[in-house]
């Protein structure tokens, strides 16, 4: 994919220069643009293969900038949105907008260009399988596979087939319908032609054939009524499409890495069992998992090794569930719970079928404990500990969005009293989240406008009573002139990793 052209629109010159770092050393040709109509602008005087938009952007923001290129003739034009990572309005208008994806904020500059090759590799898959549709329909209407008439007794009387096409489907001229094929490929048969009998309108199946250590073929059949009584039918072979569509749908709603479910696939599995729950009254709960310390296993191993541990929380979440393997009273909710991992180290768990409330906390103190058995990585043997957040149907929450936020804000109260541990959400997390939300804000604010100074502490000897030397610290001085202690806003930035960025501003 190298040479590929990209278009980064950001006002934000630091963030666009680093972008565009990244994705040339991942083989891109970038073009900037300095605000919204400039990227309209840009996008009409040159063809693009991906375009990535800043939400905030003066004059045209994003969304617009969004909606004005899909107008402009770029309805197929991938178009990655870039916006903070708890804006979920911002994300639900970027999809609302028309974007292809969205990219959170902090962006990890190493992974930028792997994501950008996961967007194009989708949407060119997309791209092929319309291009393939396409080309089989006028293969369809132009020169069909295999023609078969059908008497009014289901008695196959003509077999047509391409003699350049080989079809494992067709039929024999003279054989009973009933014996072509096996009974269940016969009852979805029967009851397509029952009922273009009856209506005169063409009907269209799909079925199967083979399957266990065979390859499956999967196969189409248009049939219509020539008289009420005798039927065609057209046969075709789909199983590049339906491999297609299962590759398309792979890369839509699974994670690559761990082949769990993504954040789509989980969130569209939990708004239909939300449906279901409001339907029959009953409970459910989400667990918000994460790994304790991830970024140190990164940092000190690289990312092989952050990726293997990924793959073996993902094995483990899975192992969790193995029938016979359990015989607590969530023994059901857990055989269909629904795991995915939404990004990073972060995992959920949807339990869709528990009685009450406190069903959820044994089985998440399960999964904590699977989770924290030791990880061997790169030959080493590290204990790599959870924190889980859980959040309950209807209490906290009658919608996916909301009941995600809700679970991860009780993950982070579970991180902030120890780690290693599970937590219900409640009311009172909220106004926390609120807090470190805007303290991140604010830090990044402060870094922006060069808030933070540096205090000179001498150091005395004691028996000469000479300055011997001084330490540095780093203290934030508000617009206001209000001095934060440094323990309201050190351990925080390091959290959050803000703390590399304000010792290289001090240096």
């Amino acid at each position: 994919m190298s040479g590929l052209r990209i278009l980064v629109a950001d006002d934000d010159l630091t963030t666009a220069l680093l972008m565009q770092a990244a994705l040339v050393r991942a083989g891109f040709a970038v073009t900037l643009a300095a605000d919204g109509e400039e990227a309209v602008q840009a996008f009409a005087q040159a063809p693009f293969d991906m375009v990535l938009l800043d939400v905030d952007m003066p004059r045209l923001d994003g969304f617009a900038v969004c909606r004005e290129l899909r107008r402009r003739g770029g309805e197929e034009l991938p178009i990655l949105m870039v916006t903070g990572m708890d804006d979920t309005a911002s994300i639900e208008a970027a999809f609302e907008a028309g974007a292809t994806d969205f990219i959170s904020k902090p962006i990890t500059w190493a992974l930028l260009g792997h994501r950008v090759r996961y967007v194009l590799r989708a949407t060119r898959a997309a791209a092929a399988l319309r291009s393939a549709n396409a080309r089989n329909a006028a293969m369809l209407d132009a020169l069909p596979d295999t023609l078969v008439r059908i008497d009014g007794r289901n008695q196959i009387v003509e077999v047509r087939t391409d003699p350049g096409m080989e079809c494992c489907c067709a039929p024999s001229a003279g054989q009973a319908l009933a014996a072509a094929y096996p009974p269940e490929v016969i009852a979805i048969l029967e009851r397509a032609l029952d009922d273009t009998r009856r209506s005169g309108k063409p009907r269209t199946v799909e079925f199967q054939l083979g399957g266990a250590e065979d390859r499956p073929s999967h196969h189409e059949a248009r049939l219509s009524s020539i008289d009420g009584s005798e039927a065609l039918c057209l046969l075709r072979d789909i199983t590049e499409r339906k491999e297609y569509e299962h590759r398309i749908h792979r890369l839509a709603y699974y994670d690559s890495l761990t082949g769990l479910a993504n954040r789509r696939g989980f969130i569209e599995r939990l708004e239909r069992e939300i449906a279901r729950a409001r339907q029959t009254g009953q409970c459910l709960a989400i667990l918000f998992l994460d790994l304790d310390r991830f970024k140190s296993v990164n940092d000190t191993l690289g990312h092989a090794a952050g990726d293997a541990l990924l793959q073996e929380a993902a094995g483990r979440l899975r192992h969790v569930t193995r029938p016979g393997d359990f015989v607590s009273h969530g023994a059901e909710s857990l055989e269909s719970a629904e795991f995915a991992r939404l990004g990073g180290d972060e995992f959920t768990v949807l339990l869709p079928h528990i009685d009450k409330a406190e069903d959820a906390l044994p089985i998440a103190e399960r999964i904590r404990s699977a989770m924290s058995a030791p990880y061997v990585l790169a030959g080493q043997s590290l204990a790599i500990t959870t924190s889980i957040g859980i959040a309950l149907y209807p209490e906290d929450g009658d919608d996916a969005a909301t009941l995600i936020k809700h679970a991860d804000t009780a993950m982070y109260d579970a991180k902030v009293h120890g780690r290693n541990g599970c937590r219900f959400y409640n009311p009172g997390l909220t106004a926390e989240a609120v807090h470190r939300v805007e303290l991140e804000a604010g830090l990044r604010r402060a870094l922006a406008l060069d808030e933070f100074v540096v205090m000179y502490q001498p150091q005395v000897d004691a028996h000469s009573g000479r300055i011997d030397a001084v330490e540095a610290l780093v203290r934030w001085r508000r617009a206001d002139g209000s001095l934060v202690p440094p323990l309201d806003f050190i351990p925080f930035a390091e959290e959050c990793g803000l703390i590399s960025a304000i010792g290289a501003r001090v240096l």
